[in-house]
């Protein structure tokens, strides 16, 4: 396997948060694992995959964990957590030598990287590199991209407090300021930054009648998409007077894009995908809501047009309760 150093592969990778970001989360978990990957790019496509092993391990223990390329994890205990650096860096050394990829070491603060079984010298790189993955950020994606692009806000929401302080209040409930408007602007504004080509708002889908406006509208000169944008805040997470369900935003969203694609495709104008973008609070899991949007979604579509049939792109949610939660 063909390597070269860290800061070379970084800058090859299509992460979309840095690996040292990413490092820096896991230690902040308070566990003591060693994470193996043959390729670094497998820890950012699948940090979820990783989060959720470490959040079942115990903090007593040390643990060896391999991911694989196809995000599933083999998981081994090394024994009690009771080593000193010097013991891990040993454990690490002996046990790896001979290992050809990538070893993420994290306890108590510590964070190593251990390539082909060596210490990486630039271990400060594994921490520079965050410059370098920055960079990644700031090349701008094709509409054929777009659901990437929705990854990768959700993550910064997730992430970051920018978003958790616009919205929330000192009592964690969404200010009542906050309104379907505000948070259309927020994902506007990020695939502003992040999309090729043009992206507007309130892009008007009928020459006729200029009131039937899509939220978002992207355009990168090869595609288009057009995104409507809907939330559902339950009242005990809301300070506002609007509290609509999630499946029954979801059916309005989708119905509101049949008419703009069928009002697009009567002017013959071209729309490669289309969205309905959720932002939501629910005491559900996430798996629960994701199934009641399916079946809603296929239960609408049965009723659309074959212009929405022929660019529907599905439903992105966006759960805001998890917002601000990963820093």
């Amino acid at each position: 396997m063909d390597k070269t150093s860290f800061l070379a592969r970084a800058n090859d990778s299509h992460s979309f948060i840095s690996e040292s970001k990413i490092l820096s989360q896991l230690a902040n978990m308070g566990k003591a694992v060693i994470i193996c990957m043959d390729e670094l790019q497998y820890f950012s496509e699948f940090f979820l995959e990783i989060k959720d092993v470490i959040d079942k391990v115990k903090k007593s223990n040390f643990y060896c964990i391999k991911l694989n390329n196809n995000g599933k994890c083999d998981i081994e205990n090394l024994g009690s957590r009771q080593y000193c650096e010097t013991a891990i860096v040993n454990l690490v050394e002996s046990k790896f030598k001979d290992y050809k990829g990538y070893c993420f070491v994290v306890d108590s603060g510590m964070q190593y990287l251990y390539l082909d079984g060596k210490m990486d010298e630039s271990v400060a790189s594994c921490l520079e590199k965050t410059k370098s993955m920055q960079k990644q950020l700031e090349i701008l994606s094709p509409v054929s991209s777009i659901r990437e692009v929705f990854a990768h806000f959700k993550v910064t929401c997730n992430y970051t407090k920018i978003y958790y302080d616009m919205c929330f209040n000192e009592k964690q409930k969404v200010k009542k300021e906050i309104k379907e408007q505000e948070l259309r602007n927020m994902l506007l504004r990020y695939l502003k930054k992040k999309m090729q080509g043009d992206v507007s708002v309130e892009f008007c889908t009928d020459y006729v009648n200029d009131e039937e406006s899509v939220d978002i509208y992207v355009n990168d000169g090869n595609e288009r998409a057009i995104i409507e944008v809907k939330f559902s805040l339950p009242e005990k997470y809301y300070e506002g007077s609007t509290h609509y369900s999630v499946t029954s935003r979801v059916g309005d969203g989708i119905r509101q894009l049949d008419k703009y694609a069928r009002h697009l495709a009567k002017d013959s104008r071209l729309v490669d995908y289309g969205y309905v973008y959720m932002f939501y609070i629910s005491d559900m899991k996430q798996e629960t809501v994701k199934k009641h949007i399916d079946d809603k979604t296929k239960k609408i579509l049965n009723e659309v047009s074959n212009d929405l049939h022929s660019i529907f792109s599905g439903v992105e949610i966006n759960d805001m309760m998890c917002w601000g939660t990963e820093c």
